[in-house]
């Protein structure tokens, strides 16, 4: 399995196009359905449903939430699963400290991984509540965290980012956000990356860039559009990633 150094977080996600009628035994009967591979579960707050008409990052609730969203997570806590009434969700974790090597099943491994518990998912809604969902919109996501060196020298954000350059000054917080639309339309698909420094211990800090991509897609959630929009979006990716950042090879 590849390993990465600053991969903290990728989610891959599809927003229903209307909001399933889930009731509480739904979820503990979903639950139960994927606790084989998905052993620990919690309830989490629900997030608010995401609308890109207004902005790349405007999320609006639309509605009251009647049930909290679920998360269930694999034993080691690598793997996980989200589901909330508007949207059901496949993501990555790092489970060792940001900077040392972690192991992280590739792109291509978590494209598998969605279509193998995308499939079980359509298939236990079908069973469970006789409804197919209709994907409306895809989500992808990667974060990442580069510690500062600890070896004294301090760090300069010109050495992570290729749009900076030294410019000798001492920054005690910093942050740019960078949106690019895969077609010329309001409404079309985009990637937004978004930099800056945060800290993560004590006085240590690091740098971040995630990525956030969403694409509208109508058709089903183990559907053709729907891979195809999730390869596009990485695809963005990846190139947001070469022109902005300077890789340290890992």
């Amino acid at each position: 399995m590849p390993q990465t150094s600053t991969l903290t977080e990728f989610v891959l996600a599809t927003h229903f196009e209307t909001d399933l009628p889930f009731r509480v035994m739904d979820l503990a009967d979903w639950a139960r359905t994927f606790a084989e591979d998905f052993p620990v579960a919690e309830q989490l707050p629900t997030l608010a449903r995401i609308d890109l008409t207004a902005n790349p990052f405007q999320m609006m609730l639309v509605q009251e939430p009647i049930l909290p969203m679920m998360r269930l997570t694999s034993a080691d806590g690598s793997f996980y699963l989200k589901l909330q009434t508007d949207r059901f969700a496949l993501g990555w974790a790092r489970t060792t400290l940001a900077g040392a090597p972690d192991a992280y099943p590739g792109f291509d491994g978590m494209l598998e991984r969605w279509s193998q518990v995308s499939a079980k998912f359509e298939t236990w809604l079908k069973t469970r509540t006789n409804l197919s969902a209709t994907t409306r919109l895809i989500e992808l996501a990667y974060f990442n965290l580069r510690p500062f060196p600890t070896d004294g020298r301090g760090a300069t954000l010109s050495e992570v980012f290729s749009f900076m350059k030294p410019v000798g000054r001492k920054l005690n917080a910093f942050q740019a956000n960078w949106t690019e639309f895969l077609e010329p339309s309001p409404t079309a698909a985009r990637v937004t990356m978004s930099a800056g420094v945060t800290m993560i211990e004590g006085d240590r800090g690091g740098f971040t860039f995630n990525f956030f991509g969403f694409s509208p897609v109508s058709g089903s959630i183990t559907g053709r559009e729907t891979r195809s929009a999730v390869t596009a979006l990485h695809g963005r990716i990846l190139d947001m990633y070469e022109a902005t950042i300077i890789s340290d090879n890992v």
